[in-house]
């Protein structure tokens, strides 16, 4: 794999990354002598990342979200299912944003508050996600996918300050954002829930 991105960057390619790739190294005052083999390493960084997390996210997490959960309270409704789901989600975080300051070390009290709501929005668009897929597999991907490119947007950034930094803000703008789409997509296209015995139940 990483002999056919090598491979793949030509030198046109490669001087039109060139400029972006140098900033990020400046930003985290990372050795930039050899072009080719940084962006090498910056593309093999975000892929495993990508493939750990979908990994991780889908058989622990979404086990619990879009799993467990789903089966137990998606009957109850999309939005009630959805809310509770998020709610649950943001609490289960708390001990670790407390007691390690995970996402938020300089602001441990705030990140109680503001996680779940984040978790909240970020429910609302997995339900959505897991409804249409039928599979857990599906809103997992979706997880790994928005938390792999926050961790390397935080390893490109030096010294960020979230929450209030762009990226704090932005994830949330963008969340609230996603949130709104997916409420007009499912007012506009309603699913009902109808439970099965089997574990790939879905709505119909």
């Amino acid at each position: 794999m990483n002999i056919a991105i090598t491979a793949s960057l030509s030198t046109h390619e490669l001087a039109g990354l060139d400029g972006m790739a140098r900033q990020f190294a400046d930003l985290r005052h990372q050795d930039y002598s050899d072009p080719r083999s940084y962006l090498l390493v910056m593309a093999s960084f975000t892929g495993l990342t990508f493939l750990g997390n979908s990994v991780l996210y889908t058989f622990t997490e979404e086990v619990g979200w879009r799993g467990y959960l789903y089966h137990l309270w998606r009957p109850f409704g999309f939005w009630r299912s959805s809310i509770a789901t998020g709610l649950v989600w943001g609490i289960w975080h708390w001990p670790m944003i407390y007691l390690f300051g995970l996402n938020y070390p300089d602001h441990r009290a705030l990140g109680l508050a503001i996680f779940p709501i984040s978790t909240i929005l970020f429910a609302v668009i997995l339900t959505l996600v897991r409804d249409r897929a039928g599979s857990v597999l599906a809103p997992g991907i979706l997880h790994a996918g928005v938390n792999s490119l926050a961790l390397i947007v935080l390893v490109v950034l030096d010294h960020p300050t979230y929450p209030w930094d762009a990226v704090g803000i932005g994830y949330l703008a963008a969340l609230a954002a996603g949130a709104l789409v997916t409420a007009a997509f499912q007012q506009a296209k309603p699913q009902s829930f109808v439970r099965h015995r089997c574990w790939t139940t879905q709505p119909r």
